[in-house]
């Protein structure tokens, strides 16, 4: 830590020193004041709570990362990061469009509210469901976490329930998409309802979407192979673009592990900014960046688009 800094690099310094030390959970006002060496009025001179301190830590590192990403592609020492910089890069190449062709992504991306930098408010839950006593704790837990966080639950085996709930809500998941994914149909049609039964899935499991997207990663560094395991699960359904056309024989597996990571950070951004119907209305971008890469930008974009011509709006409450 450089005490010479600014006073809100430091803390930035200190937030993600601290959550990578002792986990999101432990992270209090009065630890980052220590380890970034400043005052609490200092502190709420920049940020108004951990979470906005956090979430700003988070974009100043994402941007970083796009900074480390670029100076790799242009001639990196390692080869293992060059190659991994490279793989981004061609990803990202695919939806680079020029200054006369039609920039799909525009078209499909939903309008969302603002975000302040903190979590959306959530009204309290009064009940849980499930009729087994197992089951009545899961979604008791889903709807602690929701409502409060998993850095503020408070009881002893916290880890224990936050680690069964995650569990259960990637086994309700995959049940909800692999019967509409797994029916006969060309591969995008398949893709379209696949994602159609996830959006309204989470759409109808609020607690659910909120813990898998939103929360993921707040019980700690030792938890996050599992978190990315679920996402490179879902990479299954795009396995079979790469047969789509005979370009696809070339593309890395990485292809379809970024899409897939793309398309949890739609997740993330709606789920972050209000309520799990926001995902009903990522769900036309979402496709179009799982077909993108393996059929062309614009054979994805006309598919997309004539889907929703053909079929009326998301409705604005859940199915």
């Amino acid at each position: 830590m450089d005490p010479s800094g600014k006073v809100d690099d430091r803390i930035l310094e200190a937030v993600s020193e601290a959550a990578g030390k002792y986990g999101l959970p432990a992270l209090t006002v009065e630890l980052i004041q220590r380890e970034a060496g400043v005052s609490r009025a200092s502190f709420y001179q920049y940020y108004s709570s951990v979470d906005d301190c956090f979430w700003h830590a988070y974009h100043h590192h994402a941007q970083g990362l796009v900074r480390v990403v670029e100076d790799a592609v242009k001639g990196a020492s390692q080869p293992e990061l060059a190659a991994l910089a490279q793989d981004v890069a061609e990803w990202a190449r695919i939806f680079s469009v020029g200054p006369k062709e039609r920039a799909w992504s525009g078209d499909f991306a939903p309008q969302l509210p603002a975000r302040d930098g903190r979590p959306a408010r959530v009204q309290p839950i009064a009940s849980a469901k499930g009729e087994l006593p197992r089951e009545r704790i899961i979604w008791a837990t889903a709807a602690t976490i929701r409502e409060v966080g998993y850095r503020n639950m408070n009881f002893p085996t916290k880890a224990d329930a936050f680690i069964a709930t995650y569990e259960f809500a990637f086994q309700q998941t995959v049940a909800a998409c692999i019967p509409a994914f797994f029916v006969s149909g060309a591969w995008p049609e398949r893709v379209w309802h696949g994602a159609e039964a996830f959006a309204r899935f989470m759409a109808r499991e609020p607690l659910l979407a909120h813990l898998g997207f939103v929360e993921g990663y707040a019980i700690g560094p030792g938890f996050v192979p599992r978190v990315h395991d679920t996402q490179l699960a879902f990479t299954l359904f795009l396995e079979e673009g790469y047969r789509q056309r005979p370009e696809g024989q070339s593309l890395s597996r990485a292809c379809s592990v970024l899409t897939a990571m793309a398309i949890f950070e739609l997740g993330f951004q709606g789920i972050h900014r209000g309520p799990s119907l926001y995902i009903r209305r990522m769900q036309p971008l979402a496709v179009y960046i799982a077909l993108a890469p393996f059929i062309g930008c614009n054979e994805a974009g006309d598919f997309v688009a004539g889907k929703l011509a053909a079929t009326s709006p998301a409705p604005l409450v859940p199915a």
